[in-house]
C-alpha cells in the first residue's frame, strides 16, 4: 500500500519513520528517540492517512480499512480463523465499507457454509470475530453501525462442554512436559497462565512495561470487559519472570522476537498435545478454571476472585464458581461407623 509507514533504526540512536503522503506524493521522514514513540507515531500517521486518503477519494475500500485495522490492532480477533479471514477479504476487499449490507453478508455466509460445511454455531463464532473489525470502523468514523447485527443464526446450538478442571499434579505434569518441548517458550506462557488465572489473550498481550517488579504487580490491558486490571504477582512467578530474556517489548514472542500471534500459539498447543498423552482434553481456558476452583478451595472469597479474573459482576463469578459442588465436600457421609 502506498501509504505504508516504515520504521528504521538509526545507527547513532533513535528511530526514523518513512512514508509518502498519497495525496501530495511528498515523502516524510520524522525522527523520534525511542521505539515506543516511533510505534505510537506510526499508528497516528496511519489513521491520519487513512482518513485523508479515503475521504478525498470518497472510497473506503474494505481491503484498505482491514490493513489499517490490523496495523493498529495486530492481535485482532478478526484473525481467529485464517481461512475465513482470507475468504472475507477476497469477497469484500474491493467493496466500499458502506456497501456491506445484510444481503451481501448473508451471501458470503451461505458461501462459506457450503464450502466448509459449517454449522450455524460456527457462523455465530465467525460473526463474533468479524465484529472486532466493524466495531473499529465505527470508532474511527467510517461507518455508523454494524451490518452484522442484521444477520442472525439459530440460537438453538449445542451447549459447549465445560473445560475440564485440572488438579495441581496434572498442571505440574503439563508444565514439566512443556519445559522440554520445542524451545521452551510454551512453558513460560503456560506457567504465567497458571499463576494468574488470566485469559489466554490477556497473557499473550503482556508487555514488559506491564510488569512492575518493584511493587509486585502485573497489569492486563484491553481485557474482555473493556477495563484494565492489576493483580499481585505470586513470588514463584515473579522470580521466574526475572529470568526471562528481553528481546522485545513483548513477553511472549515468535522466532523473530515479534509478538506471538494467537494462531501460532494454537498451533504450538496442537503439536504439544499430539506429542504427549494427557488423560484430560484440556484447553488453555482449563488453566483459568483450575485457578478459580483452586482459589475457592483455599478459602478465597467471590469478590476477591471476581477482581482477579476480571469479571464484570460478582454474580457472573458466583454463577461460574460460587456454587458448592458435591465433589468439593470432603466428607459427604454424616456417619462415622
Amino acid at each position: 500500500m502506498e501509504s505504508r509507514v516504515r520504521i528504521h533504526k538509526c545507527k547513532k540512536g533513535g528511530f526514523r519513520l518513512d512514508y509518502r503522503d498519497p495525496q501530495t506524493c511528498q515523502r516524510h521522514r520524522p525522527f523520534v528517540r525511542t521505539k515506543a514513540e516511533a510505534e505510537d507515531l506510526r499508528d497516528k500517521i496511519i489513521i491520519q492517512l487513512s482518513h485523508g486518503t479515503l475521504a478525498s477519494t470518497q472510497k473506503r475500500l474494505v481491503a484498505h480499512l482491514m490493513e489499517f485495522h490490523l496495523q493498529r490492532n495486530p492481535t485482532s480477533r478478526v484473525l481467529g480463523n485464517q481461512r475465513r479471514f482470507v475468504s472475507f477479504c477476497d469477497y469484500f476487499g474491493s467493496m466500499d465499507i458502506s456497501e456491506i449490507n445484510k444481503h451481501e453478508l448473508q451471501k458470503w455466509f451461505t458461501k462459506i457454509m457450503q464450502e466448509e460445511n459449517l454449522s450455524e454455531r460456527t457462523c455465530n463464532r465467525a460473526k463474533a470475530q468479524l465484529s472486532h473489525f466493524f466495531k473499529w470502523c465505527i470508532e474511527e468514523g467510517f461507518i455508523r453501525d454494524t451490518p452484522l447485527k442484521l444477520v442472525h443464526f439459530s440460537e438453538n446450538v449445542p451447549v459447549r462442554r465445560p473445560n475440564p478442571t485440572l488438579t495441581t499434579d496434572e498442571i505440574k505434569d503439563i508444565l514439566d512436559k512443556a519445559k522440554t518441548f520445542e524451545d521452551g517458550k510454551l512453558f513460560s506462557y503456560l506457567y504465567t497462565l497458571a499463576h494468574t488465572g488470566a485469559r489466554r489473550c490477556e497473557v499473550l498481550n503482556l508487555k514488559w512495561s506491564d510488569i512492575d517488579f518493584a511493587l509486585g504487580f502485573i497489569q492486563f490491558r484491553e481485557t474482555k470487559n473493556g477495563e484494565d486490571r492489576s493483580i499481585r504477582i505470586s513470588k514463584p512467578l515473579q522470580e521466574f519472570l526475572k529470568t526471562l530474556p528481553r528481546h522485545s517489548l513483548w513477553l511472549f514472542t515468535n522466532d523473530a522476537n515479534e509478538h506471538l500471534p494467537v494462531n501460532t500459539l494454537v498451533g504450538i498447543i496442537k503439536r504439544f498435545k499430539a506429542e504427549y498423552h494427557f488423560d484430560k482434553n484440556w484447553t488453555l481456558h482449563s488453566f483459568r478454571h483450575s485457578f478459580a476452583y483452586g482459589f475457592k478451595r483455599k478459602g478465597g472469597h467471590i469478590y476477591e476472585l471476581q477482581a482477579i479474573l476480571g469479571h464484570k459482576t460478582a454474580q457472573l463469578t458466583t454463577d461460574l464458581y460460587g456454587r458448592i459442588q458435591a465433589a468439593d465436600i470432603e466428607m459427604p457421609s454424616p456417619f462415622d461407623f
